[in-house]
C-alpha cells in the first residue's frame, strides 16, 4: 500500500502534481489445493506517464490458474478487467481526441496456455491472448461528413513457444 501522484504540466506549462487520489497498492490471493494445481486472484491499482496524457492509473481485478497435467503438459488460464483512468491530455495536444479529459477505458484480457514439456527443462506449447478494450475517446474525424475514428480495439495473438531453461 503506498501513495503516488503524478507529476504533469498545467494549462501555464508549469509542473504541478496530477488532481486525483493517489492510493496505490495491490493485494492478492493465492491457493495450491495440491502440488500440481495453483489458483490466484487480486487487485492492483498504479499509476505511470504516458505520453499523451499526463498519467493512466489502472484498477484491475485479476485471476489465474495454473495445473500440470499427466506431469508433462502444463495448463495456465488467466483473465482479467482494468478500468484506466487517464490524465488531461497535454497542454499542445488538447484536441487530439474528442475526450481532453476524464478519458475513461476499460480492458478485458483472457488468456490459455498449453505447454508439453520434454524433459523438465525443454518444451514447447501454444499461446493465445485475446485483449478488447473500450473508450469513451475518439480521433476527431478531418471533414464534418465522416465520423470520428473510435479508439476501442479487439485484438487476438496467438503463438507457437519453444523454451529451453538453463
Amino acid at each position: 500500500l503506498g501513495y503516488s501522484n503524478p507529476l504533469v504540466l498545467d494549462d501555464a506549462g508549469a509542473i504541478a502534481t496530477g488532481t486525483l487520489i493517489g492510493v496505490v497498492g495491490q493485494a492478492e490471493l493465492q491457493w495450491q489445493p495440491s502440488l500440481t494445481t495453483s489458483i490466484g486472484g487480486g487487485f492492483k491499482r498504479d499509476f505511470n506517464p504516458t505520453p499523451l496524457y499526463q498519467y493512466v492509473g489502472t484498477n484491475r481485478f485479476y485471476a489465474n490458474l495454473s495445473q500440470v497435467l499427466g506431469g508433462r503438459f502444463h495448463l495456465g488460464l488467466n483473465a482479467g478487467y482494468s478500468i484506466l483512468e487517464l490524465g488531461e491530455e497535454q497542454v499542445t495536444l488538447s484536441t487530439a481526441t474528442t475526450q481532453g479529459f476524464r478519458r475513461l477505458d476499460g480492458h478485458l484480457d483472457v488468456g490459455g496456455s498449453l505447454a508439453y514439456f520434454f524433459t523438465d527443462w525443454f518444451s514447447v506449447g501454444v499461446v493465445d491472448k485475446l485483449d478488447w478494450r473500450v473508450t469513451n475517446a475518439a480521433i476527431p474525424a478531418p471533414s464534418s461528413t465522416q465520423g470520428d475514428g473510435n479508439l476501442g480495439y479487439v485484438r487476438n495473438q496467438t503463438l507457437v513457444t519453444v523454451a529451453a531453461k538453463y
